[in-house]
């Protein structure tokens, strides 16, 4: 319908920022992830857990999950904001840095944080229960592929297949858990931010006040 309305090249709207602001988020995310498991299984090892208990990996897993997806979403919030404008106004911004820089003068450096918290609420719970059921399916996995006779390290083949099938489940998975922050997430992106003679709503009462309003079924 939009391509039929609009061209196709609406359909790319907004495509830089998208490209370069994701690219910038998975290179934090699965970057951090990784760089931050062994950092916290040592912390978690000091404080007298087991390396070797599912608890331990379990926690290990999920804090290094937080802290990516932290990191990641907070630093292209800005981008994000601008790409959201540009799909709207293809005239918004000439480029990426243009709509990020207009976006902070529009609606000020506060009021672009204002959605942090909603954007977190939907990629934490998606970040960490696509890394935590990655690792358990992947350990899982192979543990059953050496069951049935296959070599401790399967050929090429066989890794990939693997790594596909839990990657899909991870990510089946995943977006089920994130589903009531992307409610939220939309929900809060309808309603308009009053920025100068009105002040900003907090956040978190926002997140509250819609999900009271969403509901459980919403």
């Amino acid at each position: 319908m939009i391509a039929k309305e609009e061209g196709v090249g609406m359909l790319m709207k907004g495509v830089g920022p998208t490209v370069l602001g994701y690219s910038i988020h998975g290179s934090l995310k699965y970057g951090l992830y990784e760089l931050s498991k062994p950092l916290m299984l040592t912390a978690l090892i000091d404080i007298g857990l087991s390396p070797v208990n599912l608890e331990t990996k379990l926690t290990q897993y999920v804090l290094c999950g937080v802290l990516a997806e932290t990191v990641a979403s907070t630093f292209i919030l800005p981008m994000e904001a601008s790409r959201i404008r540009t799909v709207a106004d293809p005239n918004f911004a000439d480029d990426m840095m243009h709509g990020v820089q207009k976006v902070m003068q529009c609606t000020g450096n506060a009021t672009v944080w204002l959605s942090l918290p909603t954007i977190l609420l939907k990629h934490i719970p998606f970040t960490v229960m696509q890394m935590t059921s990655f690792e358990l399916f992947t350990c899982n996995m192979y543990s059953f592929l050496g069951s049935i006779g296959y070599p401790a390290i399967p050929g090429t083949s066989e890794r990939v297949i693997a790594t596909a099938v839990c990657a899909l489940g991870a990510g089946m998975l995943s977006s089920l858990v994130s589903q009531p922050g992307d409610t939220l997430l939309n929900k809060m992106s309808t309603t308009e931010v009053v920025v100068g003679s009105e002040a900003v709503e907090n956040p978190f009462t926002k997140i509250l006040d819609d999900a009271e309003e969403v509901g459980v079924i919403g």
